[in-house]
């Protein structure tokens, strides 16, 4: 069937590239523009490989719908919202720098500056989404994805300059953050709103009926019971690997085998891997060229010649560890979105704490009856069947995250940045789809996958991981005459 996305400021740079890639992936597009004077505008995707979205538009007519729109007019934004009735994927990606001339003082931007920046890249981006949320909230694995950036993370910020820019997403960081959150917590809401009225919880009902004594308010107990139960989360905390966490991992090792001696270790670690990440190896370079460019980026190169030489001419030189951790990362993101998440069984003691738990919240019932309660729930099918419907519902939950292209050849990135428009968004549409299976979004997420910076995740994001990694495959659902045996049985 392919995706309905829509895409902001698509007539050049990442905007067309995500409009070509995901078009070539047989979805449908809409891609908005500000000026029609733009829509003919050849641009570079890709060394020697030019397009525009008229170009685009002749290819895919069916496929492809140009629309106009200034993303800082409210009015224009909420009639456009409007007019889309199907929406997977929001791909918020028109921006400005918000500065003219590189490397300006902070105290010397003038005050437009940053209201520019902030106008564009965040206000207008909070306002679109917003206008979307009605629709995004209530489709099953709908994302939104704004182009983020490492600039805009405090710790990567050693100059103080680019100041609109980074200011404006920093601040934007933080607002996907907060639809994502917000998203999960809608999601949940409407997944407990969606099984109130189920077969199984109420066989589950009326099974409780029977244990518990009688009196004139046996219904208000009944609807206590189900509050705590549908309110409890499904699981106990866990610890999930963000995306790109072997490949990290491994490089961090290398690391540490090749600078054994070198002081403040760490930091130096992680301040070349985030480089390394930015600057792909082409395959013009040698891996010795690589490794020297980059740390010249990192301002080390002196201090690091030697160990690097050494490294070099060692079993673990960069050219084995590029083929074995980086060469392959497009290769393992494929294989990601082929796979899909693990599938693992509900064990008996989750579905035992999840009773315990529920129950411990009903402060009117006494010891002994919650013993009783507790026995009764644990073992009945009409439990485990609403668990699993609960589960399947929870794990399509739409989802919010800042996507960082890395440095690309676009009019912000400059003629020498390392990777052209089509490689870039061909990785980010790679970890986009893994996103809409995975929701792992807390954080801000390279091209490639890995993740440059990690929120703790909510209880509700926790709930949705934990019931994509359990939750049962479609050829075990419960069947029509399942649920009818446990109706049957409890009554």
């Amino acid at each position: 069937m392919g995706l309905d996305v829509v895409i902001t400021g698509a007539n050049r740079g990442i905007g067309l590239g995500f409009t070509q890639e995901y078009l070539s992936r047989g979805n449908r597009v809409i891609a908005t523009y500000r000026s029609k004077d733009s829509l003919d505008r050849l641009i570079e995707v890709h060394p020697g490989k030019f397009t525009s979205l008229q170009e685009l538009q002749i290819k895919y007519p069916e496929r492809l719908k140009l629309q106009p729109l200034d993303v800082t007019s409210e009015e224009d934004v909420a009639r456009f919202a409007t007019s889309v009735e199907k929406l997977d994927l929001l791909i918020l990606n028109a921006g400005i720098k918000g500065y003219s001339v590189p490397g300006t003082k902070t105290k010397d931007h003038p005050p437009g500056d940053l209201r520019a920046a902030l106008e564009v890249n965040t206000l207008a981006a909070n306002h679109i989404w917003s206008c979307f949320f009605p629709l995004i909230s209530k489709t099953p694995n709908a994302g939104v994805i704004f182009m983020g950036s490492l600039v805009g993370l405090p710790k990567d910020n050693a100059s103080g300059n680019y100041h609109p820019y980074r200011v404006s997403k920093t601040a934007s960081h933080h607002m996907m953050w907060n639809l994502f959150i917000h998203l999960t917590q809608e999601w949940r809401q409407q997944t407990v709103e969606a099984l109130k009225e189920d077969p199984s919880l109420c066989s589950l009902k009326e099974r409780v009926r029977t244990i518990l004594p009688d009196s004139s308010d046996l219904d208000q107990s009944l609807e206590i019971i189900e509050r705590a139960l549908m309110a409890t989360p499904l699981m106990p905390q866990l610890k999930h690997p963000p995306l790109g966490a072997s490949q990290t991992a491994a490089f961090k090792e290398w690391l540490d085998s090749v600078f054994p001696d070198v002081p403040l270790k760490t930091p130096l670690s992680e301040k070349i891997l985030k480089n390394l990440i930015q600057h792909p190896w082409s395959p013009k370079t040698t891996g010795r060229e690589w490794i020297l460019e980059v740390l010249e980026k990192t301002c080390l190169i002196d201090a690091l010649r030697e160990p690097i030489e050494k490294a070099l001419t060692s079993p673990s030189s960069i050219e084995t560890l590029y083929k074995r951790h980086f060469e392959a990362s497009r290769q393992d993101l494929a294989e990601l979105q082929k796979a899909g998440p693990i599938r693992e069984p509900i064990l008996k003691e989750d579905v035992e704490e999840w009773v315990k738990s529920s129950v411990s919240q009903i402060s009117f019932l006494s010891e002994e009856l919650k013993d009783r309660l507790i026995e009764v729930m644990k073992d009945s099918p009409c439990l485990r069947e609403l668990r699993e419907k609960m589960m399947r519902i929870l794990s399509e939950s739409p989802f919010a995250a800042a996507v960082c292209a890395g440095w690309v050849r676009t009019d912000m990135g400059g003629p020498h940045a390392r990777l052209s428009i089509e490689m870039s968004t061909g990785y980010m549409a790679d970890v986009i789809e893994i996103l809409r299976k995975t929701k792992q979004a807390n954080g801000l997420l390279m091209y490639d996958g890995t993740m440059a910076e990690k929120y703790p995740a909510s209880t509700e994001l926790e709930e949705i991981f934990y019931a994509i990694k359990h939750r049962s495959t479609p050829s075990s659902q419960p069947s029509e005459s399942s649920s009818s045996s446990c109706t049957s049985s409890s009554t």
